[in-house]
Parts: structure tokens; sequence; C-alpha cells
């Protein structure tokens, strides 16, 4: 409305792995560990993640 973009969890996660802030690797663990305390968070695409950036 204001033209404010708003971006999620994952979204963020995806732009530090892409501009290699953070590897792959310490985003799928990071991302295991908000999963694990945060139960709202959307399961499925966080998997996909997890599978791609663990190889």
């Amino acid at each position: 409305m204001d033209g404010v973009t708003v971006a999620g969890l994952i979204f963020i996660f995806d732009q530090l792995v892409k501009c290699n802030i953070i590897t792959p690797l310490i985003a799928a663990e990071k991302l295991e560990k908000l999963l694990q305390n945060n139960k709202r968070l959307p399961k499925r695409e966080i998997e996909e993640r997890l599978l791609k950036w663990k190889k």
C-alpha cells in the first residue's frame, strides 16, 4: 500500500544464501533450529530448502 516490501523468514534465508552471506549448510542448520522452536513456520517449504542446502 505504501510501497513497503514485506518478506518472510524463508525469503531472508534465500537471500542470505544467494548473496553468499551464509553457506547453504549453515542456513539449513539454522532453519532446523527455527523449525524446532516455531511450529507455525511453513514446514513443507523449509523441508524443501533443507534438502537443497544439505547436498
